[in-house]
């Protein structure tokens, strides 16, 4: 570093420039990679939804108690 606060490259004695970090292709590149991902994001997503409900419930969530149950309950006779 000179006195003035410049940075200077150690091999070559050049000063170092600071570049702005968010430039356009930054700025493109992270839109189609999000335009690419945002199908399999949500694709993911639907899959676990869609899994979660097919999942058997508790015995203490069923709609009949199969303890009260008698076979006269199923037959019409």
């Amino acid at each position: 570093m000179r006195d003035d606060g410049v940075m200077i490259c150690g091999e070559c004695g050049d000063p170092l420039v600071e570049f702005n970090r968010v430039d356009f292709k930054r700025i493109f590149s992270l839109i189609v990679v999000g335009v690419f991902l945002a199908p399999l994001i949500v694709l993911v997503f639907a899959f676990i939804q869609d899994h979660k409900r097919y999942l058997p419930r508790p015995p203490h969530e069923s709609l009949v108690n199969l303890d009260k149950l008698s076979i006269h309950d199923l037959v019409d006779i």
